[in-house]
């Protein structure tokens, strides 16, 4: 008798259990998505297949685990908090250097500068849609974040597309600094005690 189980508890399908487990993944997929859940596992038959690529045609077990929304977005948020724990001085040295290399090797060096900013993009990037859907008291402080970066992102793009490194030294230093303080602030704060705040109270909603 095949058997699915979710956040270790048993499954009970209305009409039987399906034979197909890309039914059951959608099935699942959306009962966790209205507890305000994501799935993180759907393991079949001892492999998991989470990204829904390649299922089975048939089973004899099923297991899937979830997380609230807010855990995920929190554990995202950490993550990318500790990547960018350096950031700000790594920052500050490359503006401070901007005007004492000569430009050829700045703009060789653009990937590697971009790629030094992007944890900062995904930070944002990751909290937005979660604002979104839930509308937190910081959703319309993260969303002038949001507006604000990607201006900033594309001025100094410019900056390096027009050869101008004193107007990327300014850029950085005078906007694109203060904004990633503000926002490193908005997070501690104010966003990760509301995730926690969130997490607990749906893990308690999710178990009654």
């Amino acid at each position: 008798m095949p058997q699915v189980l979710a956040d270790n508890e048993e499954v009970v399908f209305d009409e039987g259990i399906p034979a197909a487990p890309s039914t059951i993944y959608e099935l699942l997929l959306g009962a966790f998505a209205e507890r305000r859940r994501a799935m993180t596992s759907f393991i079949v038959d001892g492999k998991d297949f989470i990204n829904n690529e390649d299922l089975p045609d048939q089973f004899k077990n099923i297991e899937a685990k979830s997380i609230t929304h807010a855990e995920l977005t929190m554990r995202l948020s950490i993550q990318f908090l500790n990547m960018l724990s350096s950031f700000e001085n790594q920052i500050s040295a490359y503006q401070v250097n901007l005007l004492v290399t000569p430009w050829s090797e700045v703009f060789k060096r653009t990937d590697d500068f971009i790629s030094k900013i992007q944890p900062f993009a995904d930070l944002v990037d990751n909290i937005v849609p979660f604002a979104q859907s839930y509308e937190p008291k910081w959703a319309e402080d993260i969303f002038k974040i949001a507006t604000s970066q990607a201006e900033q992102l594309n001025r100094i793009l410019q900056c390096f597309e027009n050869a101008d490194p004193a107007g990327l030294s300014d850029e950085i230093a005078d906007n694109f600094l203060p904004l990633f303080t503000s926002a490193i602030s908005l997070f501690e704060s104010s966003i990760i005690p509301d995730l926690k705040e969130r997490k607990i109270e749906d893990e308690k909603n999710y178990l009654t």
